[in-house]
């Protein structure tokens, strides 16, 4: 069980050869105190680059997106009650880490949902997805 607190959520990202999208990822959770880069076995720098901004690494085969996330909460233990998933090429926003670190962690509910803002060549697409439910 994951130790309680309100510090925010642990984060998890999922990668596969994203050295050129990790960075800016790692620069977004900056300053969160529990980040896990659940690795498909990258062959370029990606292990590297998140192991230098101070995130635990683990690898698992991809079979799926399910089986990713559900091998990360069987064999990883995580800091934080809430875990947020993010991909390598989604970024965390100010707004969002302080919406999560307001959470309570002894709330009765099995998560959360967060709905993105998806940006195309530096231009919101409005509506393309369930932003802002």
């Amino acid at each position: 069980m994951p130790a309680t607190s309100s510090a925010g959520p642990s984060i998890l990202i999922l990668t596969l050869n994203e050295e050129s999208h990790l960075p800016a990822c790692l620069a977004s959770v900056a300053g969160c105190d529990d980040v896990v880069v659940l690795d498909s076995g990258s062959t370029d720098a990606t292990a590297d680059i998140a192991r230098a901004a101070g995130a635990r690494v683990a690898t698992h085969r991809f079979v799926d997106f399910a089986d990713q996330r559900n091998h990360a909460h069987a064999a990883i233990e995580f800091r934080h009650p809430f875990v947020f998933h993010l991909d390598a090429d989604e970024l965390f926003t100010p707004e969002l880490r302080l919406e999560c670190a307001a959470l309570d962690p002894a709330a009765p509910v099995d998560g959360y949902y967060a709905a993105p803002q998806m940006i195309f060549d530096g231009r919101w697409l409005r509506r393309c997805t369930d932003f802002p439910a």
